[in-house]
């Protein structure tokens, strides 16, 4: 059954990669709160990820509405955590959701190896992984591309502040609209 659930999952990221690069993307707007989903999101994934040594701790606390595009913003919180829980090395994942300014930030932080400076606007790129000799998944590099590009499309941001040794941190700024 996971093998099914893995390969149906590859084969969404594809044809998400075929809508994304055949022009901008649809963006069908909706309330949703942000720190509701995120921790609908983690709820099925905290269990394997502890059995595999990674806590996940999310501070989603209060709600934090916007009117974005649901599926949209499910893949960005989804791929930058299923990405923490590769890179994470039994490290612990945090992930938190606050208001910003005039809209939200997602933060996802875990305790990897990091990342060298002159890698970190490449791993944004297609089809980009970086050591995937230590990944205990082999996925096409793709979980960050789509971040990025669904982040623009929302008319919001992605970055990434990490260093050799010293984990990553990934934040994504939304404007509420």
């Amino acid at each position: 059954m996971q093998s099914c659930d893995s390969l149906s999952s590859q084969i969404e990221t594809l044809l998400e990669v075929s809508r994304l690069s055949s022009g901008p993307p649809s963006v069908e707007r909706k309330e949703v709160d942000l720190a509701l989903l995120t921790r609908e999101i983690v709820a099925p994934l905290a269990e394997p990820a502890s059995e595999a040594g990674c806590l996940i701790e999310v501070r989603a606390d209060h709600p934090v509405i916007g009117d974005w595009d649901l599926v949209r913003v499910r893949q960005i919180v989804t791929n930058l955590i299923t990405n923490a829980a590769a890179h994470a090395c039994c490290a612990p994942i945090e992930v938190s959701v606050e208001e910003f300014g005039d809209g939200a930030v997602l933060t996802v932080r875990d305790g990897g190896p990091g990342i060298a400076p002159a890698d970190q606007a490449r791993i944004f790129d297609r089809f980009v992984q970086l050591a995937p000799e230590r990944l205990h998944h082999r996925g096409f590099g793709l979980g960050l591309w789509i971040v990025r590009q669904n982040a623009a499309a929302l008319g919001g941001k992605v970055t990434v502040d990490s260093a050799p040794g010293a984990g990553a941190t990934f934040r994504v700024e939304l404007p509420r609209l």
